[in-house]
């Protein structure tokens, strides 16, 4: 439930439509973020990178949302190293 209270903005931007397939979604779907935070990256602002992960995750997500489809993706810091995975199963 927290990906429809996180994406008032998406909703707004994208329609009623893809709202109700969002709805949908969530019911019959799988998302798994995992990520190392033992890296240079996290080093000088620990907070700041996870947030930062964790946006382009949340956009990922959506996106995969609004296509229909799954996705298994790395997942890289700040540095352009993999630091873990991003995936969603429908």
């Amino acid at each position: 439930m927290l990906a429809v209270v996180t994406s008032s903005c998406w909703v707004e931007k994208r329609g009623l439509t893809l709202y109700k397939k969002l709805i949908d979604y969530l019911d019959n779907m799988k998302i798994t973020i995992e990520f190392d935070t033992e890296n240079a990256a996290f080093e000088d602002d620990r907070f700041g990178e996870v947030s930062r992960i964790l946006k382009n995750a949340n956009k990922r997500v959506m996106d995969c949302l609004e296509d229909g489809g799954g996705i298994r993706v790395p997942i890289k810091d700040i540095n352009g190293n993999r630091a873990g995975i991003l995936e969603v199963v429908m």
